[in-house]
């Protein structure tokens, strides 16, 4: 089977704030599963239909101000955690659109400085 993406994904819990551009709803808060320089995937505790544009806030460690662009959802799977009666929860692939140059290059930084780091210890 061939490796599709563009871009190299680090596993990394990473801080998101995100708002859907269509609603007047409250920014909400969650964290990645993992992150490349095109997108993210997303925990969510609620679905969101794909193809739904979000403004995304992401608070990398060590950046002092956050990562803002607009990202689309292009595809949401269910998952539940425990028993039966486990709540539902979503994880999604968000694809980053308007996205800066510079903040591409910080989140390259980012995961390679953090999978650098990874490989010496090995």
């Amino acid at each position: 089977m061939q490796e599709r993406r563009k871009f190299i994904r680090l596993d990394t819990r990473v801080r998101v704030e995100y708002d859907i551009i269509e609603s007047r709803g409250d920014r909400t808060g969650s964290f990645t599963k993992n992150l490349s320089q095109g997108g993210i995937c997303l925990f969510l505790d609620s679905l969101i239909q794909k193809d739904t544009l979000l403004k995304l806030k992401l608070f990398l460690p060590e950046q002092s101000e956050p990562i803002e662009t607009t990202g689309k959802i292009v595809w949401i799977d269910m998952f539940k955690v425990g028993g039966k009666d486990a709540q539902e929860e979503y994880e999604a692939g968000i694809e980053f659109r308007d996205i800066a140059k510079e903040d591409q290059e910080k989140i390259s930084k980012y995961v390679f400085g953090v999978l650098n780091l990874n490989n010496k210890g090995k």
